[in-house]
């Protein structure tokens, strides 16, 4: 079964370990994201930023580490939207 948690208030992970591909999962939250954002009469849009980061068993590293790459791949997500 996915798993989605809060981490310090802000950051959610999710565990692929139910086999499903992370941008599978992404790429539905955007999607109704931008149904969400489609319907009339919204005073905001809500917008989804996204860091993706693989455990590879062959090169381990700690959990700090793996949130780490999130989080940089997330920043540069950022820097590419340009739709902000």
């Amino acid at each position: 079964m996915p798993t989605i948690a809060s981490w310090n208030g802000t950051r959610a992970q999710r565990s692929c370990s139910d086999g499903s591909p992370a941008e599978v999962l992404i790429t539905r939250l955007q999607e109704k994201l931008e149904v969400r954002n489609a319907r009339e009469g919204r005073r905001y849009e809500l917008s989804l930023s996204v860091g993706l980061a693989r455990y590879d068993p062959e090169r381990p590293c700690s959990i700090d580490e793996l949130l780490a790459q999130a989080d940089r791949a997330m920043y540069e997500q950022k820097r590419g939207d340009t739709s902000r």
